[in-house]
């Protein structure tokens, strides 16, 4: 995979994302809340590939998120749900450490049971750790 690429930065978070071929690791640093994620969705499709297959959203650097991160996960694995022109659905799913606040989190908030949540990109099928910016 190539190196995270920062997408958007903010006081208390920073939203970083790297593709190669069609899947896409987005990793969110920090705190991401509310106001401070005001058009990351548009950020991030930007920067998204369009023939996506596979979103991992990297929740493993950061013990909070609050409904707006959630939501857009949440937005993105309706998509992916439906199929595309080839018949084919997409895949999204979300990285969070086991025995985390933010693992706990997605458990509580019952997003574990429609989201596939993984442990490590390779448990997602990725190659490749997320890694810190500018390095693979």
């Amino acid at each position: 995979m190539t190196a995270l690429k920062v997408i958007r930065h903010g006081r208390h978070f920073t939203i970083a994302i790297r593709a190669e071929d069609t899947t896409v690791v987005v990793a969110a640093f920090g705190l991401p809340i509310g106001w401070e994620m005001t058009d990351i969705d548009k950020s991030i499709r930007t920067a998204l590939p369009e023939n996506w297959e596979r979103i991992v959203f990297d929740l493993s650097k950061t013990d909070f998120a609050d409904s707006s991160l959630l939501g857009l996960i949440r937005r993105y694995w309706q998509e992916a749900a439906v199929p595309g022109p080839d018949g084919r659905s997409r895949d999204v799913c979300i990285l969070a450490l086991p025995g985390t606040k933010m693992h706990e989190k997605l458990k509580l908030t019952r997003i574990d049971r429609r989201i596939r949540v993984v442990e490590s990109l390779d448990a997602a099928e990725i190659h490749g750790g997320a890694g810190e910016f500018g390095q693979d």
